[in-house]
């Protein structure tokens, strides 16, 4: 994958050139005005050098950088009870691009705990091609923590869709055991088209931590001023953009028994967004995805011919998207788009 991912990309950066030079030379003809094609050899043979040099940074350094991110987002209708709720949002790491780097992602994990979080999503795409990628990072990565716990949901690469040569009957399984060992062996509480509550520290300490567990009936916010909480609603892949291969979200199931509370989305792909979420009532929606195309100079991503909202925070009306670009990639190489950890604060306004 790193050659064929080095050599796509080279032969496009040395045709850049050439296509110039050939334009050149055909409004030469016409003018009558010879023109030499040494300028653009030397000017491909510079950018291929500096896109060598790119690479090998984006390779061996540029994707095991991260960054954490401080944001915080005003919510109307967000309960005053949850003023300054906590939340780290991960998002993508595709642990086949761990490999080898163990010690780098438990600082990861132990950054994370480090900053007491109210709780911690992940946004999908754990895998890139396989399940078994999990399997050597369960003991690092049911190491995080929060008072909510983890809460995750799936991404298109975890339907283990582009492994071509997988039977149905396979795929199915693989995906079954991916999800299986979210929850059993992470600890992780996976939503698929589900819901869960979500309690603040000043809600726990009025319900008793024997209330504040997944699965409760909505009565447990009873304890919260006027009794409305905050739900996250987690939603299977759902693609409106050009990663329409898995479409398996079904918002209205998810949202069942939350009326009345706020809700806190999370749907991997952020096209979902502005194709269904903000025609509802106010919102909070989390979502990975992009990578932020894994490239990014000057604040300029190639990922804004794919995607309307692709990096960070975007808001519409009552609705805030925050978009994370992720812990890992499909291609093994960030060059200027930094990984990240995302630590919101939600104010109520």
């Amino acid at each position: 994958m790193v050659i064929i991912s080095f050599l796509l990309i080279s032969v496009g950066v040395a045709l850049l050139p050439h296509l110039v030079y050939l334009i050149a030379k055909a409004i030469s003809l016409i003018n009558h005005h010879p023109i030499a094609y040494k300028p653009f050899g030397y000017a491909a043979l510079g950018m291929m050098a500096v896109w060598l040099i790119l690479f090998c940074w984006g390779y061996f350094f540029g994707r095991y950088f991260h960054e954490v991110k401080s944001v915080t987002i005003a919510c109307k209708g967000l309960p005053k009870a949850y003023d300054g709720f906590r939340i780290v949002h991960i998002s993508d790491l595709h642990l086949d691009g761990w490999k080898g780097h163990e010690d780098e992602l438990l600082g990861i994990v132990n950054e994370i705990n480090a900053l007491k979080p109210d709780a911690i999503v992940f946004t999908g795409d754990l895998v890139s091609l396989d399940e078994s990628e999990l399997k050597p990072f369960i003991p690092i990565l049911s190491k995080l923590e929060s008072p909510n716990g983890v809460v995750s949901i799936m991404g298109n690469h975890d339907y283990i869709p582009y492994n071509r040569s997988l039977s149905d009957k396979d795929r199915a399984y693989k995906i079954s055991d991916l999800q299986r060992m979210q929850r059993e062996d992470l600890g992780w509480h996976l939503l698929l088209n589900d819901n869960c509550p979500v309690f603040p520290h000043k809600a726990r300490a009025v319900l008793g931590s024997g209330s504040a567990e997944f699965g409760s009936d909505s009565a447990v916010f009873g304890g919260i001023p006027d009794g409305r909480g905050v739900y996250f609603i987690g939603c299977e892949n759902q693609s409106i953009g050009i990663h329409h291969i898995i479409t398996r979200g079904d918002l209205k199931k998810a949202s069942e028994g939350t009326e009345g509370h706020y809700p806190i989305i999370l749907t991997h792909d952020p096209t979902h967004w502005r194709g269904e979420i903000v025609k509802g009532g106010p919102s909070l929606t989390l979502s990975g995805h992009t990578h932020a195309g894994q490239f990014r100079v000057l604040g300029w991503s190639v990922a804004r011919f794919i995607y309307d909202e692709y990096d960070g925070l975007y808001t519409d009306g009552d609705h805030n998207l925050y978009v994370n670009i992720g812990l890992g990639g499909t291609m093994p190489m960030r060059i200027g788009a930094t990984p990240e950890i995302t630590l919101l604060t939600l104010k109520s306004k």
